[in-house]
C-alpha cells in the first residue's frame, strides 16, 4: 500500500510539472533579402524547436498546428508582417510565448537575430543574435545554442524610459566601436526637441549615420534596409516615413528618415534619409517627425 502511494504521488508530482511548463511556438525565420534559402531556413527552425524541447520550463508548439493557424489567418512571415499579429496566432494557439528569428547571409557567413514574444504582453522579452559560418552543423550548433542561451536567461528586458535605454544592441565591427539597436523606438514619430529630450546620448550624431551609411553594405528588402557591418552582423532599418509638421504621414514602406543629434540651425536639425534607390545625410525642419533609433 505505501509502494502504491508513492507511485501515485510521483505521478501526480510529475503531472504537476508538465501544466507549469511554458508553451512556446516557433515560427520559421524572416529573411528579408532572400539570401538564406529554405533548407537554411528550416535547419534554424529546426534548431530553435530542439532548445525549446531540451528545456526543463518550456515545451514546444505542435509546428504543423501552428503553421495551419498561419495559413488560416493568412499571416504570411515577410519582413512587413506586424508583431501584432504574431502576438495573434499566439493567442489562437494558446501558447505563452512565440519564439522569432531574423536571418541574412553574407560571403558565406548567416547573421541571425533570435527573440521570445511574450504573448499576453506583445512585447519582446529577451533576444540574442550572432553570426556563424554557412554550413549545416555551424548553423544548427550555432542556432541551438542562441535559442537555449535564451532560456537561460533569467531578466527579462525592460522597456525603454528616459533614464533606462534597452539593451538589444549589435556591434557591427564598425571602427569607431558604434553599437547600434536592433529596433526602432516605440512611438513611431519623434520632433527633434523630443528626441534630444528622451534620448540624449543615445541619440546617433550625423558623423555616426555617415560611419554606418560608408561602412556597411546596405541591402534593400523591400521594406527597408538591412545595414550589414565588418563584423557580418546586421541591423534592420524599416522605411517607416515621415510626418510633417501638420501632421501628415506619408512614405511608409518606401522612404525611411531618421534624427541624429546634430543641430544644423535653430529650425533644422541633420539626420539620415533612404529610398529604393538612395541613401543620404540630410536636414529637416525640427517639428517634423522622424523615427529614432539608438546607439551607445
Amino acid at each position: 500500500m505505501k509502494k502504491l502511494l508513492i507511485i501515485l504521488l510521483s505521478a501526480l508530482s510529475l503531472t504537476v510539472v508538465a501544466q507549469n511548463k511554458k508553451t512556446v511556438a516557433v515560427l520559421d525565420p524572416i529573411c528579408r533579402d532572400n539570401s538564406v534559402n529554405v533548407f537554411f531556413r528550416q535547419m534554424v527552425r529546426g534548431a530553435m524547436e530542439s532548445a525549446v524541447t531540451t528545456s526543463n520550463e518550456y515545451e514546444a508548439y505542435d509546428r504543423s498546428a501552428f503553421d495551419q493557424i498561419q495559413k488560416e489567418q493568412a499571416f504570411q512571415r515577410t519582413g512587413a508582417v506586424n508583431d501584432s499579429q504574431i502576438k495573434k496566432m499566439g493567442e489562437l494557439a494558446g501558447v505563452d510565448y512565440v519564439l522569432v528569428s531574423e536571418v541574412s547571409a553574407y560571403e558565406g557567413y548567416l547573421s541571425a537575430i533570435i527573440k521570445i514574444l511574450n504573448v499576453t504582453t506583445g512585447k519582446y522579452d529577451k533576444s540574442v543574435d550572432d553570426y556563424m559560418e554557412l554550413k549545416p552543423e555551424s548553423v544548427k550548433n550555432k542556432c541551438r545554442e542562441m535559442a537555449a542561451s535564451l532560456f537561460s536567461l533569467s531578466s527579462p528586458k525592460t522597456s525603454m524610459t528616459k533614464s533606462h535605454i534597452s539593451s538589444d544592441y549589435v556591434d557591427l565591427g564598425l571602427p569607431s566601436r558604434t553599437l547600434w539597436k536592433t529596433e526602432n523606438e516605440e512611438g513611431d514619430f519623434f520632433t527633434y526637441e523630443q528626441a534630444i529630450s528622451l534620448f540624449r546620448s543615445n541619440l546617433p550624431t550625423k558623423e555616426q549615420w555617415e560611419e554606418l551609411k560608408n561602412s556597411c553594405q546596405w541591402t534593400w528588402t523591400g521594406d527597408g534596409y538591412n545595414v550589414t557591418g565588418p563584423s557580418r552582423r546586421y541591423i534592420f532599418l524599416p522605411a517607416s516615413g515621415y510626418r510633417y509638421g501638420n501632421g501628415i504621414v506619408k512614405g511608409i514602406g518606401t522612404n525611411g528618415y531618421y534624427w541624429s543629434a546634430t543641430p544644423k540651425s535653430s529650425l533644422y536639425a541633420w539626420g539620415i534619409g533612404f529610398s529604393s534607390r538612395d541613401i543620404f545625410i540630410n536636414d529637416n525642419l525640427r517639428e517634423g517627425g522622424r523615427p529614432i533609433r539608438l546607439v551607445k
